[in-house]
């Protein structure tokens, strides 16, 4: 018999569980939890009508955070949809997994004095109320670094590039093996150091922003070049790297 795609509200579960679940949330995962307290289920339409753009990304934020969340797809108008809701047993949450810690203010202090405040993937200056401090190996793959955490475990990126990341990390295979050391070793990990391949593909890769007005110029400079010799950008500054290495060799 499939299972009921509605779950335990708030009238189902004690006071304790509902205060606790509301005290492991913040955010977007504490408006998950709060819309299935309120429907017994959130489905991946709902979280999109939010503005969410990636709706399981927000279903694993509150797992993240050590609240079990079951996954029911039911076809609607010929579609897919997923429906998280809390399993019918839901009588105490595990004490032993509560979830992801939060960083403190100064703690992203830290971050931000040792690495500037950029996007560690472009380089480019971000103003600090943009930047996110994240981890350098998803959480859900590792869990949290040891207390006390340690600045090289977290980089500063931009909101735009972590949600590339999340888009990239959550497409890989590793994903659901969680091989600790294969993160490690991704670009979306340590872009800034020597890495071994793009979550699993044995590619480099190199995200540049050209920022401020004599960078601009450059690059307008650029993109007419490689309009005039009919060369894709990305294909124009190739050349020149390879162009560039070979004029230092000899």
């Amino acid at each position: 018999m499939p299972k009921r795609v509605e779950g335990p509200t708030r009238n189902d579960l004690t006071p304790d569980i509902v205060e606790e679940l509301i005290a492991r949330t913040t955010g977007r995962s504490r408006v998950v939890v709060e819309h299935i307290l309120e429907n017994g289920y959130i489905t991946t339409l709902d979280l999109s009508e939010l503005g969410y753009e990636h709706p399981p990304r927000a279903a694993a934020d509150v797992r993240d955070r050590g609240i079990p969340l079951e996954t029911v797809s039911r076809t609607i108008d010929g579609k897919r949809i997923g429906h998280y809701r809390f399993p019918d047993n839901m009588d105490q949450l595990d004490q032993t997994s509560i979830g992801r810690i939060a960083i403190s203010k100064k703690f992203r202090k830290e971050v931000l004095e040792h690495y500037g405040e950029i996007d560690i993937f472009t380089r480019a200056a971000t103003s600090s109320r943009e930047i996110q401090i994240d981890h350098r190996i998803p959480y859900r793959i590792s869990g949290d670094p040891r207390q006390p955490f340690e600045v090289e475990d977290f980089m500063p990126v931009s909101a735009a590039m972590n949600r590339a990341k999340s888009w990239e990390c959550e497409a890989c295979p590793n994903w659901e093996e969680r091989v600790v050391e294969v993160c490690g070793s991704c670009y979306w990990a340590i872009p800034d150091r020597s890495y071994q391949h793009v979550a699993t593909i044995p590619v480099r890769r190199l995200d540049i922003t050209w920022q401020g007005e004599n960078e601009i110029v450059e690059f307008d400079h650029l993109l007419q070049m490689s309009q005039d010799e009919e060369l894709d950008m990305a294909v124009l500054i190739k050349k020149m790297i390879v162009e560039g290495l070979a004029n230092r060799e000899d």
